[in-house]
């Protein structure tokens, strides 16, 4: 008998604590940009009429974000080197590239929290130096009403890929 009222103290004690951490896993749970109700929303896109829309509206002010600001001129000089000029004999700098030629692909996360703003700023990208251009453009992201979940502010990750040619 002794055994059984032990197993059951124990029993009941770990399903109060394994219910304490589901509802903190609640309070700080992420949802895609693809499945929230009502998604973070930049000011310009508030008068979009349907979720759907105001998703596409979104994605396409970010991308432009992205289109307007990345700075392209980051691809010819990724590494520099130093020569010395025969004919002058001094020493002169040199950019290249260091990507081999082909489709290149960034994709920049992050994560819009519960009062509209961005961090938790993820970036894959070929290169340090491309990495930290799509650092530098997400923290260029606006402050935006955040997304919400039965009607209540949550925390939203965003994928934004782009790609480009290196020729």
């Amino acid at each position: 008998m002794k055994k059984v009222f032990l197993i059951i103290l124990v029993v009941c004690s770990y399903s109060g604590f394994s219910q304490k951490t589901e509802r903190s896993n609640l309070d700080s749970k992420i949802i895609t940009f693809k499945k929230i109700e009502t998604p973070p929303l930049l000011h310009e896109c508030s008068l979009e009429t349907t979720a759907e829309l105001k998703r596409k509206c979104v994605d396409t002010k970010l991308r432009k974000l992205v289109k307007d600001n990345f700075n392209l001129s980051l691809l010819t000089c990724l590494e520099k080197e130093y020569i010395v000029n025969q004919e002058t004999g001094r020493r002169e700098e040199m950019c290249s590239s260091r990507l081999s030629p082909g489709k290149k692909k960034i994709k920049i996360q992050f994560v819009i929290n519960k009062t509209g703003e961005t961090e938790q700023i993820n970036v894959a990208a070929p290169h340090p130096k491309l990495q930290k251009e799509g650092i530098r453009i997400a923290k260029m992201i606006p402050k935006m009403t955040p997304g919400k979940n039965k009607g209540k502010p949550i925390a939203v990750s965003y994928s934004l890929p782009f790609s480009f040619n290196v020729k």
